[in-house]
């Protein structure tokens, strides 16, 4: 799930209230949210700052991560932009490391 940060009050409503549209989406699976092993992280770049987020879901708080290893890779919260240029059209890339 990936949501701007404008507000962090309007944000992490946003974020609980696509928590539980999951959690509805799993039960009628019959799947379960682990909210003792769900974390969530924050990307930053140099033109945003860090906004306090208070993620929750059954009256547990999500934690905040800095880093997060995701099939044999590790992605920090520091996202690095580069401009590189395709069919003459400047794009944006993410890059991660391991």
């Amino acid at each position: 799930m990936a949501i701007k940060v404008s507000d962090s009050h309007e944000s992490s409503n946003t974020i609980n209230n696509c928590i539980i549209d999951i959690n509805s989406l799993f039960t009628s699976n019959m799947l379960y949210i682990n909210v003792d092993k769900t974390q969530f992280i924050q990307f930053l770049t140099k033109n945003n700052k860090l906004t306090d987020l208070s993620i929750s879901y059954e009256n547990k708080y999500i934690i905040k991560v800095q880093k997060v290893k995701f099939l044999g890779l590790t992605i920090d919260n520091y996202v690095m932009e580069f401009p590189y240029r395709r069919n003459n059209t400047q794009i944006k890339s993410s890059l991660f490391h391991n």
